[in-house]
């Protein structure tokens, strides 16, 4: 391992594992002042007991899938080399203890993180068994969100069940690309600079431990999808004068944690070049593609969101405004300004890109952002209403209208598998044809990742004239849809293995005996 790579890894492994820290010692910190809030012992276990629920229904209404061909297994490709001591790269070349990798334009964050779930269950599952923790941790954390912006526990109840029942978050959370993890730590990063600002400005007390969590959380988001730069204009709002009084921990914290993820972040951005899977074109930003991508989206928002269940929440809280005002009540709206940032801005920079609408093959996952923002803002409908004895029938309503108007989820998953049936045939294919090769067989392919996770040794087609690769004993080539994308021929040689996919025929042909 190489200084960058080392230092990178230990980086993110030390921030993650501060982060888990100063989380712990926030939560102790509030169950331990318990007492002095507004919500009870037993609301506590009951709403314990629907997170359970919901996360064990959701646990056997989805099984562990691929859903995002083949970026799922970059990412496990990934994790393989950073525990290899590669860092967060792709592999090119692997036979025997030779090996070759390349950087890759996807920051360092969800391989590095994820890399101990690929240890414990294999690169092929590895990553969703992750995603399905970050699954249970956010819908916990769209409660305390839920409960920190409304002070009631029916707030909690409203954005734990509106994202949790939703069949795009349950899906998601059951693949392994990086959304799941996004979310998370963009929560995370919003509970804690609600935190500072309450305690800070309102309760006028030291906010530095939430300060520090926020920002570490928010920095690690970025490390793990580059487009949560983002989140600085709304953490920016919610932490401007914050009354802060760092000891010397915070600042040792700051040095240790910060400062080199700060370093991660400015590295990759400055090392970023265009890799390329094969040749398939490069995803780029277009001003040109605005209108229809905004079209799009609105379309999609309007059918999952749902569209009836968004004008509800408009009208709902623009009433709760007015009675408010009419009875006296004094609103604090620079929180929901700050939270409805968050997925106001992810969905206009999608707009500017060639695979940014929603409906794309494998987009929809940029949509639990977006839930995001309509879970917080659907406990608004709930635990904002002027009168407090209504604001549980009016949940009781608003969940039934919301999972009324929700698509069947059965259809959404036939609509979006259908999207990938040809990558799902071929994936499923190698993972069986890996079992049936030969132990020292090479595969030349435009994949040598996913072979790689498949426990085969494997080699770009540039890597053929290698003397480590020409001198195998059996060599393998994969013809797959990459190779049809590109229009290039089938290889020379003996198809041994050979799946019709609804672009084309895939195989894999021997190109030498032993």
């Amino acid at each position: 391992m190489n200084l960058y790579h080392l230092s990178t890894t230990a980086a993110l492994g030390g921030a993650a594992c501060l982060l888990i820290f100063l989380l712990a010692g926030r939560l102790r910190k509030i169950v331990r002042d318990r007492g002095a809030g507004s919500i009870s012992l037993r609301q506590v276990i009951f709403l314990l007991a629907v997170w359970a629920g919901v996360i064990g229904w959701n646990h056997q209404a989805y099984p562990l899938q691929h859903r995002l061909y083949y970026d799922e297994d970059v990412y496990a490709n990934m994790a393989l080399n950073v525990l290899q001591g590669y860092g967060a790269t792709v592999t090119a070349m692997r036979v025997g203890e030779v090996k070759a990798v390349h950087g890759y334009k996807w920051p360092p964050g969800f391989p590095t993180l994820v890399a101990p779930f690929v240890a414990a269950f294999g690169a092929e599952k590895g990553p969703a068994r992750f995603n399905q923790l970050c699954g249970a941790l956010t819908a916990l954390l769209l409660a305390a969100l839920g409960y920190r912006l409304t002070a009631s526990v029916v707030g909690a109840y409203g954005a734990l069940l509106l994202y949790s029942l939703h069949p795009l978050a349950g899906s998601w959370y059951h693949a392994g690309s990086s959304e799941p993890l996004a979310v998370l730590l963009i929560g995370l990063a919003l509970w804690a600079a609600l935190g500072c600002r309450f305690r800070s400005r309102d309760a006028g007390q030291d906010g530095s431990d939430w300060f520090l969590l926020s920002v570490l959380a928010g920095l690690l988001a970025m490390l793990v999808r580059l487009e949560n730069v983002l989140l600085v204009l709304p953490l920016v709002l919610l932490l401007r004068k914050a009354r802060l009084r760092f000891a010397a921990r915070h600042y040792l914290f700051l040095f240790l944690a910060a400062v080199p993820l700060l370093l991660c972040f400015a590295g990759h951005v400055a090392t970023l070049q265009p890799y390329y899977l094969a040749d398939v074109p490069e995803s780029t930003f277009f001003p040109a593609l605005v209108l229809n991508n905004l079209r799009a989206n609105i379309e999609f928002l309007l059918i999952y969101a749902p569209g009836p269940f968004l004008g509800l929440m408009v009208i709902a809280a623009f009433c709760g405004i007015i009675l408010a005002r009419r009875q006296g009540v004094k609103l604090n709206l620079t929180p929901w300004i700050a939270v409805l940032l968050v997925p106001l801005l992810h969905f206009g920079i999608l707009l500017f890109y060639s695979v940014g609408q929603y409906h794309a093959p494998g987009g929809s996952r940029f949509f639990l952002i977006q839930l995001l923002g309509i879970a917080l803002f659907g406990t608004a409908l709930f635990a904002q209403w002027p009168f407090p004895r209504y604001r549980p029938w009016l949940m009781l309503a608003g969940m039934l209208c919301y999972l009324a108007l929700l698509p069947d989820r059965t259809g959404v998953w036939q609509y979006f598998d259908s999207q990938n049936e040809s990558a799902a045939t071929e994936h499923v294919a190698i993972l069986e044809w890996a079992q049936s090769l030969p132990e020292e067989a090479v595969v030349l392919s435009l994949l040598p990742c996913l072979w790689e996770n498949c426990g085969v040794y494997t080699a770009a087609p540039e890597y053929a004239g290698d003397p480590t690769v020409a001198g195998s004993a059996a060599i393998y080539e994969h013809y797959g849809l990459f190779n049809l994308s590109a229009g290039l021929p089938p290889p020379e040689g003996e198809a041994v293995e050979s799946v019709q996919t609804p672009d084309g025929m895939v195989g894999l042909y021997r190109l030498r005996k032993r």
